[in-house]
């Protein structure tokens, strides 16, 4: 019998989830098994990502690979999978469950110290760090860690505090980070948490006309992010694998 799998991102539409989505189809085609690879329109649709959980587990998959929405809210609905006979493996972004069956991801919390070593590394020895975080209106587990690891850093620092945090959507990254730096003229520096507020962050400061006056940092390769580099409106990216993540999974 055929091995079914359901693959359920957080959203399909971004570079991350298409190079998540090649490492799957690759493993797929290795292992010979069937594997369906779905997601919301977007990463805040935690109701729509449930019904896609409870949908897989009725048609009949033997195991749920799924990057959460929201650690709390996909939880019921995983464990209601995992009784019906279903595994669960948590990629990405984990969830507040103890019925699953792995996890396999970014150690998050360390990438949110890397995102403050990368930062204070544009800074002069001593020179006053002023923060502002763009964050997600949905807490994924991911985002929660990585916010957590870099201000565990940031606290171990004399010279560098936490400013303001500023949560947003895929449609309002752009608009918060400006608002960030409206509100505070004194932030010298901001990061974004994910792929999308890492592009709005830059958006952000590419219209402010501040590309090396206020240091940034973002996370993934998106083609735009990468751009930016060049560019001078993002100073450094944190980089993951998701084809490995996919692959893995």
């Amino acid at each position: 019998d055929e091995t079914k799998i359901a693959v359920i991102a957080k959203s399909v539409d971004s570079d991350f989830w298409q190079n998540f989505k090649s490492g799957v189809e690759s493993a797929a085609t290795e292992y010979n098994v069937s594997v369906t690879f779905e997601g919301p329109e977007n990463e805040e649709n935690y109701a729509e990502q449930n019904k896609m959980i409870s949908r897989a587990a009725e048609n009949g998959a033997d195991v749920i690979v799924l990057s959460a929405i929201d650690r709390t809210r996909c939880a019921p609905t995983v464990n209601a999978a995992v009784r019906s006979g279903v595994r669960v493996i948590a990629a990405d972004s984990a969830l507040d469950s103890p019925l699953i069956s792995l996890f396999i991801g970014t150690d998050n919390p360390e990438s949110g110290i890397s995102a403050a070593k990368a930062l204070e590394a544009q800074f002069s020895a001593g020179e006053k760090i002023k923060l502002g975080i763009v964050g997600c209106s949905e807490k994924t587990e991911n985002i929660l860690k990585r916010e957590e690891g870099l201000r565990e850093y940031f606290a171990g620092l004399d010279n560098a505090e936490v400013v303001a945090a500023a949560d947003s959507n895929i449609e309002s990254a752009e608009s918060k980070a400006a608002e960030l730096l409206q509100k505070h003229p004194e932030i010298n520096a901001l990061i974004g948490l994910n792929e999308w507020t890492t592009l709005g962050v830059g958006a952000a400061i590419k219209k402010a006309n501040a590309a090396g006056k206020i240091k940034t940092v973002g996370f993934d390769t998106n083609t735009v992010s990468v751009g930016m580099l060049e560019t001078g409106e993002m100073g450094a990216l944190i980089v993951q694998n998701p084809f490995a993540m996919g692959y893995l999974s």
